[in-house]
């Protein structure tokens, strides 16, 4: 206890003389995550933030029996009431779909392993920060955006799909529609519980983007562009882009990186899950994403400006690699899952 309490203080006393020395990189990484909070994060994120809370606390979706609820429930095999998690999930930005599982199943509309499901395909970046952010600005080609958000959202439906044969909704669960509220109590909380989670992210931004500027300015080669990808998304998209193309650009967008995944773990650890299933989703959701556009590129190449504004098409590459990289990682999931040689039951185990 004493060794451990030591070493934890040695970390915390060379962090801060890190942000001392460097306080300069610090100040610029924070900046430039305060554009990203003013520029992307609050303009693209927020009003769904609201919306979406509303839906849910207002039970807009809780009482879905007609033919277009009863056939969502045949095609998905899910019930209606989901619906906001999905949508918000797609077209929203990384926290909102996780966000809306999170708090149908805190007000007792789904039941847990409902909202795992839900976790493995409703953790997606919008199409505003894909097709605008990434492919228009970043890549110069709105075409690639396009693609990528395409790609992205196809990979998380095939992983949906996949989880779905070994996750399956407890059929003696009994959901309850949540209390009807006054239409200016519900809004009023929306904004408010909206306003608490945007600042939170905000924070896990500004935190990752300051240890950025760091090694940005001091990385050498290979740690910083590591970094990039794994670090930040916005980051993670600029160094994807340098070194692996519009392939792994889908792979970084379809994990998310670490900050994101600070954003979603409370939230997936109030529907019980935790840090192995988030990684077991994301990994299988980017290996799925690299592959797809590895397909599509060769079917239909892009063009994208480079720095010198020529254009160059992308998508050369040995689709054999990209195919056995996604067995790699379906082997990986199952070994992950199996507990003492036991036969794999996502079920069980979830």
């Amino acid at each position: 206890m004493i060794l451990k309490n030591l070493i934890k203080g040695i970390l915390c006393v060379a962090v801060g003389m890190m942000l001392l020395i460097c306080r300069e990189e610090a100040s610029y990484g924070i900046k430039q995550g305060v554009n990203i909070c003013l520029d992307v994060l609050v303009p693209s994120l927020f009003p769904f933030m609201i919306l979406s809370s509303f839906a849910v606390k207002y039970g807009i979706f809780s009482g879905g029996e007609g033919k277009c609820a009863r056939l969502f429930t045949k095609i998905t095999g899910l019930p209606f009431s989901v619906f906001p998690a999905i949508f918000f999930g797609f077209t929203g930005g990384y926290p909102v779909g996780m966000s809306v599982a999170a708090e149908l199943y805190e007000n007792g509309v789904i039941d847990r392993k409902t909202a795992l499901r839900l976790s493995s395909f409703c953790v997606n970046a919008g199409p505003a920060f894909i097709i605008t952010a990434v492919g228009t600005m970043i890549f110069g080609s709105s075409e690639a955006g396009f693609k990528l958000f395409f790609c992205v959202s196809t990979a998380s439906v095939i992983t949906g799909i996949i989880i779905s044969f070994f996750i399956k909704s407890e059929e003696t669960y009994s959901v309850r529609n949540p209390c009807k509220q006054s239409f200016s109590d519900v809004f009023t909380g929306a904004v408010e519980s909206s306003c608490k989670k945007m600042f939170v992210m905000c924070g896990w931004v500004l935190l990752f983007s300051c240890f950025s500027g760091i090694i940005g300015k001091y990385g050498r080669g290979q740690l910083s562009a590591l970094w990039g990808v794994f670090g930040e998304v916005t980051a993670g998209v600029r160094s994807a882009e340098k070194t692996g193309g519009l392939p792994l650009t889908a792979a970084c967008i379809s994990s998310g990186g670490l900050c994101v995944m600070c954003q979603l773990l409370p939230s997936m650890k109030k529907c019980g899950a935790g840090l192995r299933e988030y990684l077991t989703f994301r990994i299988l959701n980017s290996v799925i994403s690299y592959v797809l556009m590895k397909i599509i590129l060769i079917i239909s190449p892009v063009s994208v400006e480079t720095f010198s504004y020529e254009c160059i098409p992308l998508g050369t590459g040995n689709v054999l690699s990209s195919v056995l990289l996604l067995v790699t990682s379906v082997v990986f999931v199952a070994d992950m899952s199996s507990e003492r040689g036991r036969k794999l039951r996502f079920d069980d185990l979830f």
